[in-house]
């Protein structure tokens, strides 16, 4: 960021996904951060408010005057502000989805871990990701849709990535695996 800053540019993170391990963030240290840094946060991931489109914008002050000309006095509708500023006030919920949110992950990765070696399955507290062969992650797509199962497949890194599910739905995706031919 201060290598950017030198050059007149900007360092940008985005840390949509962030909410699950807040103690990762760059928001979090201690120290003055730099000028030349912009966060990009969202309420729709942790907070499952996907529709509602909003978000927030960490920076330096000339960078919060330049978006708050860019965009205007309307930029967020009232109603979106405040049930956001339910969501971010209500701490007692953050503490409880993330830990609901860390047992569903631990409970997808072990499901996961039956179809693949544990080099192949990245994860985060929302969604893991499968590494596989190109004929593979086509294979468990199609399975996975025919099952009624909607997984995001990258076909062009041959990655399968599967989103974290209710206790039903976490039944019928083992029931699909248990049938899948490899």
């Amino acid at each position: 960021a201060d290598r950017l800053q030198s050059l007149q540019g900007y360092l940008i993170l985005d840390e949509a996904f962030m909410d699950p391990t807040p103690e990762h963030s760059v928001l979090c240290y201690d120290q003055e951060l730099p000028a030349s840094l912009i966060v990009l946060r969202s309420l729709g991931k942790f907070f499952g408010l996907a529709g509602l489109r909003l978000g927030f914008v960490y920076g330096g002050e000339s960078i919060r005057e330049h978006l708050q000309r860019q965009l205007g006095p309307w930029a967020v509708s009232h109603p979106a502000a405040y049930i956001g500023e339910l969501a971010l006030r209500d701490t007692n919920w953050h503490c409880y989805a993330r830990t609901q949110l860390k047992e569903q992950s631990n409970q997808l990765q072990r499901l996961l871990l039956q179809i693949v070696p544990a080099n192949n399955l990245r994860s985060t507290h929302l969604f893991c990701t499968l590494q596989l062969t190109e004929s593979k992650a086509d294979s468990l797509y199609n399975h996975c849709a025919r099952h009624g199962i909607l997984v995001r497949h990258f076909p062009q890194w041959a990655k399968i990535r599967v989103g974290l599910t209710t206790k039903n739905g976490m039944e019928r995706l083992q029931s699909a695996l248990q049938c899948w031919e490899t």
